[in-house]
């Protein structure tokens, strides 16, 4: 992705360019579908590094696609550093990729396991955490799970996985996470989504 290589360009040589970076924020929120996950952590990496504070669901589109998908450390490493840059310019949210490893982590640390993290089906759908052999799964329902500015989900993701066995899928919507106050609903919330049917 051309996009992703001119924002890094301009970041490793430390040019801010403000308006160029505004363009391609614009440019980027609707091609994200083309990036794969090194280009979304590229991209975010380099709106950090050039102190880029317009818009902080622009780093969250970013990040949710990016690191649902992305493994390799130096990509990760590379969200960390967007993750901290999000938390200094805007401190009352808590970064995405911390979010969902959040979410997930607690989901272990309440049992559910044994478990697989990011694993793909044999048909090739991905999935945020799963029981493959009993064909449970959570799946962290970031902002590009719904169409845009709505709570409708966006493809059929849920329908395909119902379809192929997976009756047992727990969802985990950020704007419900988001509205829990403390460690202490967030554990009875996920208590209550993963042993609903136990």
């Amino acid at each position: 992705m051309n996009l992703a290589k001119v924002a890094w360009a301009f970041a490793t040589a430390r040019i801010e360019a403000p308006m160029l970076f505004d363009s391609m924020a614009l440019a980027a929120r609707s091609l994200l579908g083309e990036f794969n996950p090194r280009s979304l952590a590229n991209t975010a990496w380099a709106f950090a590094c050039v102190d880029w504070k317009k818009d902080p669901e622009f780093f969250t589109e970013l990040a949710y696609f990016a690191v649902t998908d992305l493994d390799a450390s130096r990509g990760l490493s590379q969200l960390h550093l967007a993750s901290l840059h999000f938390g200094l310019v805007w401190p009352d949210r808590c970064s995405p990729p911390s979010k969902l490893q959040q979410m997930l982590q607690m989901a272990y640390q309440l049992g559910w396991t044994p478990h697989v993290f990011e694993h793909a089906t044999e048909e090739g759908l991905s999935l945020d955490m799963a029981q493959p052999d009993s064909k449970r799964a959570v799946e962290v329902d970031g902002p590009h799970h719904y169409l845009k500015r709505t709570r409708v989900e966006n493809g059929p993701k849920s329908r395909l996985l119902r379809r192929l066995g997976w009756d047992d899928v727990v969802h985990v919507p950020l704007f419900d996470w988001a509205t829990l106050d403390g460690e202490r609903e967030e554990d009875s919330y996920l208590r209550a989504k993963l042993f609903a049917n136990a």
